[in-house]
């Protein structure tokens, strides 16, 4: 799963989330209820920071550019500092400072064990990106995925990705990748093969095609040796510092799963959504039949998947990982240095703002899915519950306007089942069915939730898409007098 890129891109600004007032001493909540969930905000005078430091970068690796595939190298380069400063200015990189800060003590700690590393000449971004995934860019930066922050057991996990990507890094992988792929495209030994080719009387597409496949399938097989290079420097790394070197392992296995996990559902669609006013209907997940029967495909499962990847099993890695570990184990070493509950804050933190990304990249489904997995650990979060109600008011909108699918996929057959089942629930449903379900989920919940604003606002708009017109009213009177100075004030006194 961490792997070096050429570069990230990212699809579509992140909009601003709503702030939390509650002004009525009676409705009053304390301002430590974790579940009373405010999007982190950033710190502006560290993005622009960021920004003016990523273009001074670029003129200096524009000054010096290999001598060989110059212009090949320069346009590359110019497409990445253009997309990375779309990053930044989309806001799909945080520059919050609890996180910024969580990360800085962690690199610091690398730092100290391992004085030769540059990571203070190394640009580090958090970012809101919701896959689990941290990379190292041929530019020289590394970003880690709030998603992959979500997922790790400990700080020492954390660490251990770090690390990898440090050692990416310091052994110019990137670098050494991309020279691969514009020898396959453009050396003199390969245009004269290419040529050839062309020349050639039958089957000229089928033959150019199968030389690029195998010299991609080659640079692959060089990948997967640089990802077992990377595990065996991080550890080395880790060994230096207060962190547990040992839970490098535990990372990767991690990583081995996560595919897997992601997709899997922990949670009962009949069970959260059947209500005695709107009882759950079986059509809404039950698979069509085909004229193929399962609509199983007749090579599927005999590919070896194995073949397609940047990486080598993660399993493999781990046992690896392990045997180093040992022989380089350090007594002092610790899961989280930076104490258990600080992890499992800003743990909290990642998940929930890993939730929010997916959602304002036009992923509703996936974020959907992911808050009701969370849900499943915090019942009684008022921020997941309302959360639920927000992506299936988003879903109701979407085939309202005829655009439900920019944000929400179909049941393909390429995706997990249980995953299918879940899209089949979002796809199947009429207008009318989806406003019900979402309108009765947050009916039946604790009504003290009214009492704060995104949720309150959540179910105001739930009960106008189910034509409750009396408890639209009556919503909307408790939040115009609760919240005067609320997010959404001028939108629901014109409701």
């Amino acid at each position: 799963m961490l792997r070096y890129v050429v570069f990230m891109s990212f699809h579509k600004t992140i909009s601003l989330f709503i702030s939390f007032f509650v002004l009525n001493s009676f409705f009053i909540y304390a301002q430590t209820n974790a579940t009373n969930y405010q999007r982190l905000d950033d710190n502006q005078q560290t993005k622009t920071a960021a920004i003016e430091e990523l273009n001074n970068r670029y003129k200096l690796i524009l000054k010096q550019l290999p001598s060989d595939y110059k212009d090949e190298y320069k346009e590359l380069y110019e497409e990445m500092q253009d997309e990375k400063l779309k990053t930044i200015e989309n806001d799909a990189y945080s520059f919050n400072d609890a996180l910024q800060n969580y990360f800085n003590v962690i690199l610091a700690e690398i730092k100290r064990g391992n004085p030769s590393l540059p990571i203070d000449k190394i640009p580090f971004y958090v970012s809101r990106d919701y896959s689990p995934n941290a990379v190292t860019s041929l530019d020289g930066s590394i970003a880690f995925n709030l998603a992959l922050l979500a997922n790790c057991k400990n700080e020492s996990q954390v660490a251990f990705v770090i690390c990898h990507e440090l050692a990416h890094h310091q052994s110019k992988h990137p670098a050494r990748s991309v020279k691969k792929m514009f020898d396959v495209l453009y050396s003199k030994k390969s245009q004269k093969e290419l040529k050839q080719i062309a020349r050639s009387e039958y089957n000229t597409y089928e033959k150019a095609e199968e030389y690029l496949k195998n010299a991609v399938y080659d640079s692959r097989r060089h990948g997967r040796e640089y990802e077992e290079q990377a595990d065996s420097l991080a550890v080395i790394f880790m060994s230096n510092t207060r962190y547990n070197a040992a839970e490098s392992a535990g990372c990767l296995m991690m990583l081995d799963q996560i595919d897997s996990v992601l997709f899997t559902p922990n949670f009962d669609l009949a069970t959260i959504f059947s209500t005695p006013q709107y009882p759950f209907k079986k059509s809404w997940i039950e698979e069509e039949e085909t004229m193929f029967g399962s609509g199983k495909r007749v090579f599927d499962g005999q590919l070896d998947k194995d073949s397609l990847k940047t990486h080598p099993s993660c399993q493999k890695r781990a046992i690896l990982a392990t045997n180093l570990a040992k022989a380089s184990a350090v007594k002092s070493a610790t899961n989280n240095p930076q104490t258990d509950a600080l992890f499992s804050s800003i743990q909290q933190k990642a998940e929930f703002e890993t939730l929010i990304a997916a959602y304002d990249f036009d992923n509703v489904d996936y974020a959907l899915f992911q808050t009701l997995k969370s849900l499943q650990n915090q019942p009684n979060n008022i921020f997941l519950n309302a959360y639920v109600g927000h992506c299936l008011n988003a879903v109701y909108d979407g085939q309202k306007t005829h655009k439900l699918s920019k944000i929400v996929s179909v049941a393909s057959k390429n995706k997990p089942k249980k995953y299918q089942a879940f899209l089949r629930f979002l796809n199947t449903m009429s207008l009318p069915e989806i406003a019900a379900v979402n309108y009765n989920f947050l009916q039946k919940q604790d009504k003290n939730y009214q009492k704060d604003e995104f949720f309150l606002y959540t179910l105001l708009v739930s009960a106008q898409n189910a034509n409750k017109n009396n408890d639209v009213e009556t919503y909307k009177d408790l939040y115009l007098t609760m919240f005067p100075k609320g997010s959404h004030y001028d939108m629901v006194s014109k409701m």
